[in-house]
Order: C-alpha cells, then structure tokens, then sequence
C-alpha cells in the first residue's frame, strides 16, 4: 500500500512539474521556475526523509 502512495505522489510530482514547466514557456513568467525549483527541493527533501525513515526501519528490523 505504502509503495502505490508514493508511485501516485511521484506521478503528481512530475505532472506537476511538467505544468510549471510549460506555464513557464508558454507566458515567460520566472515566478513559475521558482515554483518549480520549489517543487524539486521539497520532493527531494521527502524522499530523502523516506529514505532514512526505511533504513531506520531496517536497522531496528535487524
């Protein structure tokens, strides 16, 4: 259940981003960068907690 949650998030993150992207080239606006710059940091910074999160669940499993 967990990993269709974070396929559905990933599949939202791009989408999302893939909108930010296009807004950007259609209207020029730097505004729509930002956000997605914004959206790439705080998607990676998640994974990275749920990285740490599993292998920390992995070593108490152990």
């Amino acid at each position: 259940m967990g990993l269709l949650i974070a396929r559905i998030l990933l599949i939202l993150v791009i989408f999302s981003c893939a909108v930010c992207f296009g807004a950007f080239l259609v209207k020029g606006d730097k505004r729509y960068l930002r956000l997605l710059g914004q959206l790439i940091k705080y998607a990676f910074l998640l994974l990275l907690a749920a990285a740490v999160v599993m292998a920390a669940f992995r070593i108490i499993l152990v």
